[in-house]
């Protein structure tokens, strides 16, 4: 609960402030927001799994009782992000290069401005990677008020910033500046309270080989899945804003920015059940069996509701929030991607409970293949219908995505209950 509650803030904050910043920043100007935001987003998965691993190594030796091991673990996991870090920032200077180079849809804004906001962009990564990492310590140590109480409004300041930047001579690098900022704040805070909160566990050497070895072992699986997946989530957005425009993504991106915030709920379960997962993958299946039946009821009601409410009143809904112009534009996708969000969402639970049972490979395997059929049909769609045509996609990729890992779920759940039988 506390998870779903810390998530709640950023969601009303942007209820709130994005009608304003449109007002402020245009839709062209705002378009461009939203895939920085996009960008943001994206920068969370870019520790390849290292999180992940980390949190179910160190459940596994909470369960276990492996006390001593802790310190080991946080380090090491540090190291690595670090040397990610740098690697990520390398890739993303070229590839910023490359961009401002090329024939982009910008519209009046000019490539320099662009290029001197993707610079400060990128300086984010390593803040987002290590604070990513050391949640997913707080979390296995069921922290998560702690967790909660820093990033919820860390991540609120991203649609604060943009009205607080308006005076700014270029506006969109001040609001960037202002989140870098507020972030290194909040992993400062995170660092101090993971340690004060380990430290009396944490005896040992610095960091071990063969813990970093394991970090990657576990994470290389999970890594795939964490850059795959997010890639599908946000490709839509760009896809639009080459082809079309950045105004054409303001107006599939604000329906999309309120819609997707439904998706807190099954994250915030997804992100406390993962640690218990993990723990009792080694002790005690039935738990996580039982688990899981009874968190994809809850998930399935509270999802559908939001489903059908967008359903009925959706254009009431962007008309009043928004304006007509948006109502216009933005009704159908709007109310295509509420049912995409839908089982989005139903697929986190079982998605969890395969990585923190070992499956990480399946899922990696499963993103592998959707990929390049959704990209094809992304660009295909998109081409003939626009941002309906885009909305479709993504909604009709969640539905496969959703029944594909329900499946692999229910098949590792009558597996680990007849190994559970046997034992």
């Amino acid at each position: 609960m506390l998870n779903i509650i810390g998530k709640m803030l950023p969601l009303l904050v942007a209820i709130i402030s994005t009608p304003k910043i449109i007002d402020y920043y245009g839709d062209s100007n705002f378009g461009l927001l939203a895939l920085y935001w996009g960008v943001l987003g994206y920068f969370g998965i870019c520790d390849f799994g290292v999180g992940k691993a980390t949190n179910k190594i160190f459940s596994e030796a909470i369960q276990t009782g492996e006390q001593r091991t802790q310190k080991v673990i946080f380090n090491s996991m540090i190291v690595v992000l670090i040397i990610i870090s740098f690697v990520v920032i390398g890739v993303c200077y070229i590839i910023i290069y490359c961009a401002v180079n090329a024939d982009l849809k910008v519209g009046e804004i000019s490539i320099r401005m662009i290029n001197d906001q993707l610079n400060i962009l990128v300086l984010i990564v390593p803040i987002i990677v290590l604070s990513n990492g050391i949640i997913a310590i707080l979390e296995a140590k069921s922290k998560f008020g702690y967790t909660n109480l820093i990033i919820a409004p860390s991540n609120a300041i991203v649609f604060v910033a943009p009205l607080i930047s308006l005076h700014w001579p270029d506006q969109l690098f001040g609001a960037l500046l202002i989140i870098v900022s507020v972030k290194i704040i909040a992993l400062v805070i995170l660092y101090t309270i993971a340690k004060g909160t380990l430290v009396k566990e944490m005896n040992g050497p610095f960091v071990k080989l063969d813990c970093i070895k394991n970090i990657l072992r576990i994470g290389k699986w999970v890594s795939v899945s964490n850059v795959v997946s997010p890639l599908m989530y946000f490709l839509d957005r760009y896809i639009i804003g080459v082809f079309i425009s950045p105004i054409a993504v303001a107006y599939y991106t604000a329906p999309f920015t309120i819609i997707s915030r439904i998706l807190i709920i099954p994250l915030g379960f997804a992100r406390v059940v993962f640690p218990f997962f993990a723990r009792y993958s080694v002790t005690n299946q039935n738990k996580s069996i039982d688990a899981v039946k009874k968190l994809y009821q809850t998930n399935f009601g509270i999802l559908l509701v939001f489903a059908l409410i967008v359903l009925v009143f959706g254009e009431n809904i962007l008309s009043v929030w928004l304006n007509e112009e948006y109502a216009i534009q933005g009704t159908i996708p709007f109310k295509i991607l509420s049912v995409g969000v839908l089982f989005n969402g139903l697929a986190y639970i079982p998605f969890n409970y395969l990585q923190a049972n070992g499956k990480a490979k399946k899922t990696a395997i499963m993103h592998l293949i959707e990929l390049p059929t959704y990209v094809i049909l992304l660009f295909h769609m998109v081409s003939l219908y626009g941002i309906d045509g885009a909305a479709f996609t993504w909604s009709f990729r969640s539905f496969i995505d959703s029944i594909l890992m329900h499946m692999m779920c229910l098949i590792t759940i009558r597996s680990d209950a007849k190994i559970t039988d046997h034992g």
